[in-house]
Formats: C-alpha cells, structure tokens, sequence
C-alpha cells in the first residue's frame, strides 16, 4: 500500500513546485503537509542577481511582494529584493500547497 500512496504523490505532485519533495516514511495527509509547510518556510531566495530575477519574473512592480511584506509587519528600511523574492516565493508555494491539500488527504484515505 505504501508503494501506491507514493505513486499517487509522485503523480499529484508531478509538474508542480513540490516536484522533487521528499514525502517518503510519512503515514499520514496531516504530517505530510506540515512537513510541506515546514520545507516552504525554510525555502528562500538568496543572491540579489536570482532575487531580482525571480522578482522581474513574477512580480515586476512589487506591488504583491511589498504588500505581503507589510503584512508581516516589515518596514520599508527592513526589505530588500533577497526578503521580497522569498516572501513572495513562499506566498506562492503556501497557495499552491493549499490547491492539493483536498488531493493530498484523499489520496492517504
């Protein structure tokens, strides 16, 4: 049955941003997605050349990167481009997490 659920992961997360996470040796959809959420915390964009790439790529004015920044409480002089790239890039990859959860917990029924 493990070796099915895997699949079935495999196959879910195929062609998404959670492509290459390690979901193996977990039992359950709850632990699973918190393991999920923990790896997106910890993922961040580092060096200003992939910063301002990733920046100019999906969010060109800022407008979304410095609003979630606001948000979280930061001040002008507190962000640069490393802290808005990887705000918005986690942003991102929280809504995508949140579009499989219903997948993810059936596929652990």
């Amino acid at each position: 049955m493990e070796n099915t659920i895997n699949e079935q992961l495999k196959e879910l997360f195929n062609n998404t941003s959670f492509e290459h996470y390690e979901y193996d040796n977990i039992d359950n959809a709850k632990d699973l997605i918190e393991q999920m959420r923990e790896e997106i915390s910890e993922d961040e964009v580092i060096y200003y050349s992939k910063a301002m790439e990733y920046l100019l790529e999906n969010d060109p004015g800022l407008q979304c990167s410095l609003y979630l920044a606001s948000n979280l409480g930061y001040n002008i002089d507190d962000i640069n481009s490393e802290l808005l790239a990887t705000i918005l890039q986690q942003n991102k990859l929280t809504e995508e997490l949140a579009s499989l959860k219903d997948d993810i917990k059936a596929i652990y029924k």
